[in-house]
């Protein structure tokens, strides 16, 4: 987005004190870390702008409050999933533009103004940069293609794969000579470390298995010729950018709107598992050396490809 608007003033806030944008040097790019207490929300509350562009959902429902001094609040999504069960119910209702990655965000955005009786938003067919991105690096990486390189990418909460299993079905992998990368979601790290400690020393013996926390880095994505993820929407990046497929395991949906079948549309990370992959059983983990070694990603490539077209706007043109 900053590439794409690079010759307007901007200003730029995150809450991470890592973000590489803190030490930009462009002369129209003017970043502050602003923190995660109350001096955001003070800030938020108070600031002035034509135009506010965020990644963080939840504007004015949550802590960071609208001000009457913004004349337009945009969103532009981080992840290719529905917009009405992975997010609470009113996460989008207070945005005036949103940026959609595909025709299921407008679809979904629409209907939930007609039935709720809000406002119409200026909708923009807009895509998904990151997928863009992830693309372009992928053309330019050497593949080896081991068939024997795991990804497991879960999503993160109480149904989260990893919260639910322990990794204990990661042992038999190992043993039977895959090569593992757990690559655990950032807040699984932040809400749940001794998690993620116990898994680490479980496997710490094993040279074929290492944790990925690099979320700066895609080189585990790049490297793994097939993903095991849950409702995770990395899952559906890794298979759009690859054409490769993902064994989804049917752990319960990931639900933060109880009320998400008001809309009557099924959320799209529920309804292209089985075009994008396989989906197994949790009581089917133990049988996942069977099922990998059986998998023949050749005979879901072309049916990937499709979706994806479907799916996505202006694939390969939302980052340039």
């Amino acid at each position: 987005l900053v590439k794409v608007i690079i010759n307007k003033k901007i200003v730029y806030l995150t809450s991470s004190q890592d973000d590489p944008l803190l030490k930009s040097e462009n002369a129209n790019i003017s970043s502050f870390y602003i923190g995660c207490g109350t001096i955001r929300t003070l800030l938020f509350a108070s600031l002035s702008a034509k135009i506010v562009v965020m990644t963080m959902p939840d504007l004015h429902y949550s802590y960071i409050k609208k001000s009457p001094n913004v004349k337009n609040y945009v969103y532009l999504h981080h992840s290719i999933v529905s917009t009405h069960m992975v997010y609470q119910e009113k996460a989008f209702d207070y945005f005036d533009t949103i940026f959609c990655v595909g025709e299921h965000h407008i679809k979904e955005i629409r209907t939930r103004e007609k039935k709720i009786g809000l406002k119409r938003k200026r909708l923009i067919k807009f895509g998904y940069p990151r997928l863009d991105q992830l693309i372009k690096e992928a053309d330019s990486y050497k593949f080896y293609d081991d068939v024997k390189k795991i990804l497991i990418a879960p999503s993160w909460g109480k149904n989260g794969l990893l919260e639910r299993s322990g990794g204990d079905f990661i042992r038999k992998l190992l043993d039977n000579d895959f090569e593992v990368i757990l690559r655990p979601h950032p807040q699984t790290r932040k809400f749940r470390p001794a998690l993620l400690e116990k898994i680490e020393s479980k496997y710490l013996e094993y040279q074929n298995f290492e944790i990925d926390e690099d979320m700066k880095s895609n080189r585990s994505l790049l490297e793994a010729f097939i993903m095991i993820s849950d409702y995770s929407g990395a899952a559906l990046e890794f298979a759009f950018t690859f054409n490769k497929p993902i064994i989804f395991v049917d752990v319960p949906k990931k639900i933060n709107n109880k009320n998400y079948e008001m809309l009557n549309i099924t959320p799209l990370e529920v309804s292209i598992r089985k075009e994008i992959g396989t989906i197994i059983r949790e009581d089917n983990l133990p049988d996942l050396v069977k099922i990998l070694t059986n998998y023949q990603k050749k005979q879901f490539k072309n049916n990937i490809i499709q979706v994806r077209k479907n799916t996505v706007f202006n694939l390969g043109k939302s980052a340039f």
